[in-house]
């Protein structure tokens, strides 16, 4: 099945915004950052089509799913 990955802020550090991924019936949001090489410590939050969600969801045909890292500031 195709999914999309949207990358956010640092994550798109020497990586493409956005990819489209064929994954397998039983496949997670761990799943699409292994593919890619992202470390899971980077990732802080998680989208599947605009709300929020987490790395181990099983995902469905045509999910969106958005990575956003730890944003710091003060």
């Amino acid at each position: 099945m195709r999914v999309e990955l949207r990358l956010f802020t640092s994550l798109r550090s020497g990586r493409k915004n956005r990819y489209t991924l064929e994954v397998d019936d039983a496949a997670t949001p761990v799943a699409l950052a292994q593919q890619l090489g992202i470390n899971l410590n980077e990732v802080n939050i998680v989208l599947v089509n605009g709300i929020s969600s987490h790395m181990l969801c099983k995902l469905q045909e045509g999910d969106i799913v958005s990575f956003f890292p730890i944003i710091g500031g003060g």
